[in-house]
């Protein structure tokens, strides 16, 4: 039965009871509601409602998109890889068939630029967004060592460092993948490694995080990625030595999740990081530690099948995340309690044809990842999804008016 029914149930049975002075008594009939709310709720409303709700924007396509001839081609799309706390999202789109440039959205998509490599192509893959609104991009190979580009205010600069390893000096290849409000970049670079005593050292791939243009190499010695920072300059990812996940925070390496197959995925600004493991028989979970809280994310009730991957969480511990296997990825949205498709959740009309991942989570709530567009010939647009309040969940005072 529906709550709606509820109420006036009960009241008509009060009523019957009542003196007829006091059957039309308003406050009765607050006392009333208050009373079905506290006894009948629990029947009324499933095991757990999400309280979330989302309005789905198609972010549309840049001036001068090339849609190429592979409908529906992820990467041949308008990508968007990350939502800052405005709710502006950044990426990447395809001008021509070899030629890349970024964009960002505030409230209308726009072409922001690109650089130009030593073969003539124009190239700029955006990978985070800070609140500034500054854009850190993927490192751009083949522009004479340029580096990695930062973007801000229609201007960009480059990311560049160098190693040394066994008497040479060259490039340290710095691959950007994110930028925390403090302007702190994370990303991988190249590092050199030498083996207690050995007499050369080795060229390995190492997280590190770039500040005030100095790299800080995070995660064992002997190699390691990395996947997120945090406004803390605290970064999370995975260990290449054998021990699974790590998070370096104040010049210390700690384990995420104890699993030696354990990846950390992204850390919020309060310190909660997702990430995945593998049973030994190869079954992947993902996992949510709440500053040592540790819980498995569910999978979806809808799509039991499919493995959930988090990619971005909160510091509400809400996890943007996308549901994997058994046909077509879907984008998905862990509350705190259950894993939803982000399509369950939609408030209004959805433009999008299906939502095929949910990347970047801001912790203002919005939503970033891509899907296929309804009004578009079914090509991959990227979206913001916009928190709304779910009006599915009843207010006393929603009843009050109801009855009257």
């Amino acid at each position: 039965m529906h709550y709606s029914l509820l109420f006036p149930t009960v009241w008509g049975a009060w009523r019957f009871l009542l003196p007829a002075s006091l059957s039309k008594c308003r406050l009765c009939w607050f006392v009333t509601v208050s009373f079905a709310s506290l006894v009948l709720w629990p029947c009324a409303m499933p095991v757990h409602a999400s309280a979330l709700r989302y309005k789905i924007v198609d972010l549309g396509v840049p001036e001068g998109f090339y849609c190429g001839s592979i409908t529906g081609s992820v990467s041949n799309g308008v990508i968007a890889k990350s939502v800052n706390d405005k709710g502006h999202v950044t990426g990447y789109f395809n001008t021509s068939y070899y030629n890349r440039h970024g964009f960002m959205y505030d409230g209308s998509v726009k072409d922001i630029g690109y650089v130009v490599d030593d073969y003539g192509q124009e190239i700029f893959e955006p990978v985070g967004i800070n609140d500034s609104d500054v854009i850190v991009g993927a490192y751009a190979f083949n522009t004479s060592d340029r580096g990695a580009p930062l973007y801000a205010a229609g201007n960009f600069t480059f990311i560049k460092q160098s190693i040394v390893c066994n008497g040479e000096t060259s490039p340290a290849v710095f691959d950007p993948v994110g930028i925390n409000n403090s302007g702190q970049v994370v990303g991988n670079a190249y590092y050199c490694y030498k083996a207690e005593g050995a007499s050369a050292g080795n060229v390995l791939t190492r997280g590190a995080l770039y500040t005030d243009a100095t790299l800080t190499y995070v995660g064992p010695a002997i190699g390691s990625r990395a996947f997120s920072v945090n406004d803390q300059g605290s970064v999370v990812g995975q260990a290449l030595d054998g021990t699974g996940s790590f998070v370096y925070a104040d010049g210390t390496n700690t384990v995420a999740y104890p699993s030696n197959s354990a990846t950390a995925k992204a850390i919020s600004n309060n310190g909660y990081v997702v990430g995945t493991f593998s049973d030994p028989d190869l079954t992947s979970h993902a996992f949510l530690n709440k500053n040592g809280e540790l819980s498995v994310i569910p999978l979806s009730s809808a799509y039991p099948n499919k493995t959930v991957s988090p990619q971005s969480v909160n510091a509400s511990g809400v996890v943007a995340l996308i549901l994997m296997g058994d046909g077509a990825d879907i984008a998905g949205v862990y509350d705190g309690e259950k894993t939803y498709a982000l399509s369950e959740l939609v408030a209004g009309e959805n433009p999008f044809s299906s939502l095929s991942s949910a990347v970047s989570i801001s912790d203002t709530g919005y939503i970033t990842g891509v899907g296929y567009s309804s009004s578009d010939g079914n090509y991959v647009h990227s979206y913001l999804a916009i928190p709304v309040v779910n009006k599915a969940i009843p207010q006393v005072l929603d009843l009050l008016l109801l009855s009257q």
